[in-house]
Parts: structure tokens; C-alpha cells; sequence
């Protein structure tokens, strides 16, 4: 029923007090998730509905977080709003199990493709790195920040300008293959524009926001940089493919990769015709990694 739809994740939440939380946390190497709900508030109901209830979000959590939750109406819940100073909810906090300490928070509701997100820093390092992780948030950040192209220009691109930016990368790079005719021109120069080409004649148009029959998917590519773009859900799974052609030189240039959603144990996506909602990726967060 309705009640079923916003129940809270009783299989994710850790079912102990604050305090047991951090030592599960420690003991299992993991970061320490706090989610603090107001039932007052329907963000907290979308947050269980939505995104808790996410399949990837849920391997992810289980893998890296012990997740702890709590009613600001509980005793438990009042006293950990008095310790983070929390005076908006639903609020979501990664802790570090080890100092208590709250490394990031967000407030109201998040889908489920931005937490994974914003989760990501925290994959590839475990508490006991210490001043690693402030330095990671910090780096992350700035590379969300960063422009790749001059020093001038001060405001952040936004995401189809980033994908605008590769695009003309790679065909600028195409283009001086064609036209430099020195023994110095890289092999395979033609099937770097074919391959190019082609994947911008499959590249669906970006959907309008606010599109129900759409889905926003991000792809972590292998230097790091995040792409994202919002797909019909009935592309096909090689639209994807695309984006990372278009998106990526090496890719661009036929380098061979992998892409699979960004949790542990995910298969890689390997059946291009699949759409997205049958291939499970709809709204989902991708890693493209180097396949040789």
C-alpha cells in the first residue's frame, strides 16, 4: 500500500544508537551515513520512497556505509540535531566514524543519481585516511569549479556546456588529423572521425527537464571528469556509448572501454540495444573505465 511506498530503510538502517553506529562503522572500515527525518515534511517521505529504496543506491550504501537513521521526534533523533546544529530538515550526513565529525551534508530530498554523486569521493578511501579525505572533498569541488578551457573565464561551465566543450575538442582533433598530411599524423585518423561522427548521429537529443519519460545519467570518465546528460528512458544503451565517444578523445580515437553502473559487482553493459530502463541505468551513476 501507500504506507509500503515511504516506509523508511529498515533493511539499510543500522539498527543501534548514534554512538554503536560509529563503532559499527570503524570496525567495518565503512563512512558513517546519518539521515535525520522530520514525518512532517515530504522530503523525508521522498528520500525513503525514491531514493533509499534505489537499487544502486543501496548496493553502494551497503558496500561503503553504515547507514544510521532517526525522527527528529525520537530521543535520538533531537540529540543528534543538537550535535550537528541542524535547523533544516531531512538532512543527510557523511560522519567520519572515527572523530564524529560531519564531512558533508545535504538538506531536503536528493534522486538518487546525485547522491551517488556526491558519494563518489568516498569510494576510493576509507576513514582511516585522515587529512586524504578533506583533501579529496576539497579537490572534488574544485574540479566540479574547474574550467578546461583558459584561465579567463571564472563562472563554471554547465553540464551541456561540458559536453558541448568535448565535442568540438574531439573534431577539432579530428579535423588537424585530416588536414596535417605530415608522416606525424596519428594512425587511424579516419576512424577516429568516423567513429566520432557516427556517435553524434546516435546521440539522442538531450530531454527537456521536468520530461517523466526521461532519465539524467551520469558517467564518471577515466580521468576523473563527471559528465552527465538527461536521456529518453527508452534510449538505448548505446546512446550512452556515444556520449562517452563524444566526450572522451581517446574513446573518439577507438581506444577500447568499459561502462557499468558505479557499484560494487556491477556487470558491465555489454547488450547496446537494451534501453535504458531494461538495462536497470535509468537515472543511474556510470564509470567508463579503459578496456585494455
Amino acid at each position: 500500500g501507500l504506507a509500503e511506498l515511504f516506509r523508511p530503510p529498515k533493511d539499510l538502517s543500522f539498527p543501534g544508537d548514534l554512538e554503536a553506529a560509529k563503532e559499527a562503522a570503524m570496525q567495518q572500515k565503512k563512512w558513517l551515513i546519518v539521515n535525520i527525518q522530520d514525518n512532517s515534511e515530504f522530503a523525508s517521505h521522498q528520500l525513503n520512497r525514491d531514493t533509499w529504496s534505489d537499487k544502486s543506491v543501496k548496493a553502494l550504501l551497503e558496500a561503503f556505509f553504515v547507514v544510521w537513521q532517526a525522527y527528529c521526534t525520537s530521543d535520538a533523533g533531537q540529540r543528534a540535531c543538537n550535535m550537528y546544529k541542524l535547523s533544516a530538515l531531512p538532512a543527510v550526513m557523511v560522519v567520519d566514524p572515527i572523530t564524529g565529525a560531519c564531512l558533508i551534508s545535504w538538506i531536503g530530498h536528493i534522486p538518487p543519481s546525485q547522491l551517488l554523486e556526491r558519494l563518489e569521493p568516498f569510494l576510493d578511501m576509507s576513514p582511516e585516511d585522515g587529512d586524504s579525505v578533506q583533501s579529496a572533498l576539497k579537490r572534488k569541488h574544485s574540479q566540479t569549479q574547474a574550467l578546461a578551457v583558459g584561465p579567463s573565464r571564472t563562472a563554471p561551465m554547465t553540464e551541456d556546456e561540458e559536453i558541448a566543450m568535448a565535442m568540438q575538442m574531439s573534431m577539432e582533433q579530428a579535423d588537424a588529423g585530416q588536414q596535417g598530411g605530415t608522416a606525424k599524423e596519428p594512425i587511424g585518423t579516419d576512424r577516429s572521425g568516423d567513429l566520432l561522427a557516427a556517435a553524434m548521429e546516435s546521440l539522442p537529443e538531450e530531454a527537456e527537464p521536468g520530461d517523466s519519460q526521461a532519465a539524467s545519467v551520469a558517467i564518471r570518465l577515466p580521468d576523473g571528469r563527471r559528465i552527465q546528460r538527461r536521456f529518453p528512458k527508452a534510449a538505448p544503451v548505446k546512446s550512452l556509448k556515444s556520449l562517452c565517444i563524444v566526450s572522451e578523445q581517446e574513446a573518439a580515437s577507438g581506444r577500447p572501454f568499459k561502462l557499468k553502473p558505479a557499484y560494487p559487482g556491477a556487470e558491465e553493459l555489454i547488450d547496446d540495444s537494451k534501453t535504458l530502463t531494461d538495462a536497470g541505468v535509468s537515472g543511474a551513476m556510470l564509470v567508463m573505465t579503459w578496456a585494455d
